[in-house]
């Protein structure tokens, strides 16, 4: 297809016909922000011709990235060649309309891709899409040679009024000369982390590794600026945020942390390693760094707030719950971190496991389920114990004191063992367990890893009574 050159606003961009005679309209009308972060912004435009979206990748955002396109094709010119041999090859995709690039001197300002506005929405919205005619839309990519290896429902766009399906989003489509069968795998295995579709058992067991891996990665982005976290400077500290900005009660909070733990009515615990407060509505942890090699090791690592920062960003990924976190910093003598905070949201009305008076037995049931999903996911805790457990009013268990918590990828027995023996010593000193509820708890705990209990009970570190 013949594509029409010109400039517009400063961009050189270059338009399929239909479009051309409404671009100047679409560029003019001021658009709906859709997704933003430092470096992309897509917007919607509707007009009375039709509805538009326009992403923008701002290459200018950092100071030396615009001088890479030189010799590399920004990624909006690399997704709409890629859209021309979809269309080319009658595969199923969002019709891309235009691609604009606008440079200088310094190289690449900014790359824009202009896409129409399919009347559609992510598959996994729409409950009686079927998995199948996902599958058979995937199989006409692969037989092709075209893989998408980001591959997520929510790049499959399915119209609730015809049923039609098409893909979105197609920055990081690879195209190859074959698709592989086990390529194929792993990208459905890669779907199936959040859609789930008929696989068989080696994919699936392959897509709960891919799970592991993918939130893993995932999990990073809470320590990066990006369209929900960003770096805030508030007093003589600079907080990496959760947006929005969480209340006027956090930003007294973050404004002097050190003030707010000597408030007499918020002191929760003091401790030579870590100090704790809170409201009823936050709880701000302060870890102390007190040795040498404390002060040592900060220089090479996260400190140990900003660790346990991302650890509850992560468990929240995976759907396991704990404090949401909210904002972190530190407080530092040049290299050396001195001090750290991490200001997480306060469970309303939760109390510690070993003081619920609720029912105990679905308590303690709803508890092995939460072990068992963590160890599923690839975390051991190496601190687990009834006091780290809280338990709201209505029996829901959370996973509290993560400092001990570290992602393994794969729990074997023997550390899942660890972690259940020291949680029953806890349960069998406080005597608040009886042998009958632990019991309930091994049985339930294999239930959910659908493990035999066997398999533990039989073991000498198994938490047994």
């Amino acid at each position: 297809m013949v594509m029409d050159r010109f400039r517009a606003q400063g961009v050189l961009w270059e338009v399929k016909p239909e479009l051309k005679p409404h671009l100047r309209d679409v560029l003019d009308s001021p658009g709906q922000v859709v997704k933003e972060s430092p470096f992309k912004k897509v917007t919607s435009h509707t007009l009375p011709h039709g509805t538009y979206y326009i992403k923008r990748y701002l290459h200018s955002a950092s100071r030396l990235r615009p001088l890479k396109f030189y010799w590399k094709a920004s990624q909006a010119r690399q997704e709409w060649e890629l859209a021309k041999r979809c269309e080319a090859l009658d595969l199923p995709v969002v019709k891309h309309l235009a691609l604009g690039e606008r440079w200088s001197k310094r190289g690449l300002l900014e790359s824009l891709l202009l896409t129409e506005g399919f009347p559609g929405i992510p598959v996994f919205q729409l409950p009686n899409a079927s998995p199948r005619s996902v599958m058979d839309l995937l199989d006409r990519f692969y037989d092709r040679g075209l893989l998408q290896p980001d591959l997520h429902p929510s790049n499959i766009l399915v119209n609730p009024d015809t049923g039609e399906l098409r893909i979105v989003d197609l920055h990081g489509m690879r195209s190859l000369s074959r698709v592989t069968p086990s390529q194929r795998k792993r990208n459905l295995a890669t779907l199936n982390v959040t859609y789930p579709i008929p696989i068989d058992a080696e994919t699936q067991r392959l897509s709960r590794r891919l799970r592991r891996k993918i939130f893993h990665k995932r999990s990073a982005r809470c320590l990066k600026s990006n369209r929900e976290f960003a770096s805030r400077r508030c007093g003589r500290l600079t907080w990496h945020v959760r947006l929005p900005w969480s209340s006027n009660a956090t930003q007294e909070i973050v404004s002097d942390p050190d003030a707010f733990l000597r408030r007499p009515n918020t002191l929760l615990k003091e401790g030579r390693s870590a100090t704790v407060g809170g409201t009823a509505a936050s709880i701000l942890k302060r870890h102390n760094t007190k040795s040498i090699s404390g002060l040592i090791k900060s220089c090479f690592r996260h400190s140990r707030a900003r660790r346990a920062f991302r650890k509850a960003y992560h468990l929240e990924l995976t759907g396991i719950p704990t404090a949401r976190p909210i904002a972190v910093a530190e407080r530092k003598k040049g290299p050396l971190v001195i001090a750290s905070y991490f200001l997480m949201e306060a469970i309303h009305g939760a109390v510690p496991l070993p003081n619920y008076q609720g029912d105990l037995m679905q308590a303690v049931s709803r508890t092995a389920v939460l072990i068992g999903r963590l160890h599923e996911e690839g975390f051991k805790h190496r601190d687990l114990k009834a006091t780290n457990i809280l338990i709201d009013s209505e029996g829901r268990p959370y996973l509290i004191d993560l400092d001990g918590l570290q992602f393994v990828g794969e729990v074997s027995d023997r550390q899942a063992g660890k972690d259940l023996l020291r949680l029953n010593r806890a349960a069998v000193a406080s005597a608040s367990s009886p042998r009958p509820i632990r019991l309930q708890f091994i049985k339930q705990y294999c239930k959910t890893r659908e493990l035999r209990p066997g398999r533990f009970i039989r073991r000498p570190q198994v938490p047994y009574p």
